[in-house]
């Protein structure tokens, strides 16, 4: 996982240079099992993609949901 110093992607890069702004969202697939709690994202509900820690509490995001809660 990154830090949430971590958070400066090619995706931040290309909303800094005026590109589109990216879907919330971790990964929407159907899993043979259920998704452990601590594997989901707190703000999509989705399982993690290109997860991020909040280093002061533990709690785990998506990079791309944690982006838009900083914008």
């Amino acid at each position: 996982m990154l830090s949430v110093s971590g958070l400066f992607t090619k995706e931040c890069q290309k909303m800094a240079t005026g590109g589109n702004v990216p879907e919330l969202g971790g990964y929407d697939y159907e899993f043979t099992s259920k998704v452990p709690e601590d594997w989901e994202c707190l703000v999509c509900h989705l399982a993690l993609k290109d997860p991020v820690q909040i280093v002061g509490c533990g709690h785990r995001l998506c990079s791309i949901c944690m982006e838009s809660l900083l914008r």
